[in-house]
């Protein structure tokens, strides 16, 4: 539902100069190949989990880039904002590069 209106929002945000298509569940592959496949500019974008459902799904974003799983330690940022001050700050654009 939230990529419906993700992409709705694309649409009605540039006046429909942008769209875009979603492709729900593994129509264009599992985790490890939709991951690869934005590496490659093939696809340009997925959600995916960091976590372990990612793992037992045939793979994770952890697998490409392991400093990303210190992100799923709980409560490790305070709230939003801190989360945002993080990843818009030093730590946050170095994770970024690695990406």
């Amino acid at each position: 539902m939230a990529a419906t209106v993700f992409c709705d929002e694309i649409a009605k945000g540039t006046r429909k100069r942008y769209t875009c298509q979603h492709f729900p569940n593994p129509q264009l592959g599992g985790v490890r190949e939709v991951i690869e496949a934005v590496q490659l500019g093939t696809q340009d974008r997925v959600d995916t989990s960091t976590g372990l459902v990612g793992w037992w799904a045939g793979g994770l974003v952890g697998n490409f880039v392991p400093q990303v799983e210190r992100f799923d330690i709980p409560f490790l940022v305070r709230d939003d904002d801190h989360a945002r001050k993080v990843m818009d700050g030093p730590i946050g654009q170095d994770l970024l590069k690695k990406l």
